[in-house]
């Protein structure tokens, strides 16, 4: 039953990283077909960078949840604390330190941190 559950977090996570995200993607590369239920998506998100942060929210959930079947017991501070360091530390690394380089520190935005910060945009 864990495991089956831990396949369910893993895919849900896939699933809503699909589409939170795709609707930018067509917005991007085909307009045409940015209609209906994904140019509401993308309305409600507004960037990419909100649909990211919304993202981090979910699987911090999950990584709480996963913790909670690995345990085998509900404690709920040590969930509230997990998710809440997972969400923190990922919102902080994948949302704003590409920002923070690019303003303070122009020579160290490059690699990846330049990829993330052109791809989430400001």
């Amino acid at each position: 039953m864990n495991l089956f559950l831990l396949f369910l977090y893993f895919v849900t996570n896939l699933l809503a990283g699909f589409f939170l995200l795709y609707p930018f993607y067509l917005r991007d590369k085909k307009p045409q077909y940015y209609k209906g239920i994904w140019l509401w998506v993308g309305t409600i998100f507004k960037n990419r960078g909100g649909a990211v942060y919304f993202l981090i929210i979910l699987s911090g959930f999950s990584i709480g949840n996963v913790i909670e079947l690995l345990t085998q017991n509900f404690d709920l501070p040590l969930k509230i604390l997990v998710t809440g360091a997972w969400i923190t530390f990922f919102g902080l690394v994948f949302l704003c330190y590409p920002f923070h380089l690019k303003h303070k520190s122009p020579e160290k935005y490059q690699g990846i941190w330049r990829a993330i910060g052109e791809w989430l945009g400001e």
